[in-house]
């Protein structure tokens, strides 16, 4: 048994809950952020869900937990990269694959003498013009499938992958 042990100290869901207000009004302020959703879980239960401020300033409309959608951006390719690398450590991928291995709707153009690899969609070096113009939907008819999209919507590739660093949304994709 270890002597360095520490057992966590208990916090009541009261205490939990002032820490967590004082905490999104501050932050929110500074940040000049309009709303905020908070839930924190521990062992599978929800302990404190939480929303703060406005989901929509227009309206007034305020910010609940469990029904405001809230736009993550660039925050799934943290996802991506960590199931990419979940397959790597189980061997059934390499980073240095060609993508096209592992693409059925469509494929990457080969316009270089080298493949884009994964692990070139993984640093933003697959080479592709840095292109934002159809990512939006305006509304619900507008929204396709994303290998759809993809498909219809990849931007060419303007470098040789591997050299330039060029942030790219569509390569995570």
């Amino acid at each position: 048994m270890s002597t360095n042990s520490v057992k966590p100290a208990s916090v009541s869901k009261e205490e939990l809950e002032d820490f967590a207000d004082r905490f999104f009004v501050e932050w929110m302020d500074k940040i000049h952020a309009p709303g905020a959703a908070f839930v924190l879980v521990k062992d599978g239960e929800i302990v404190l869900s939480k929303g703060y401020g406005y989901a929509s300033m227009e309206s007034g409309a305020r910010v609940n937990p469990e029904t405001t959608v809230f736009g993550v951006g660039s925050i799934s390719k943290l996802f991506t990269a960590t199931a990419i690398m979940q397959l790597h450590e189980r061997r059934q991928l390499s980073l240095e694959d060609d993508v096209n291995k592992h693409l059925a709707s469509f494929k990457i153009e080969q316009d270089y003498d080298r493949p884009v690899t994964i692990a070139n969609l993984l640093t933003h070096t697959g080479g592709f013009s840095d292109h934002f113009i159809g990512q939006h939907a305006r509304n619900i008819s507008e929204l396709k499938p994303l290998g759809e999209y993809l498909a219809t919507k990849m931007p060419p590739r303007v470098m040789p992958p591997g050299e330039f660093i060029s942030y790219n949304d569509h390569g995570m994709a």
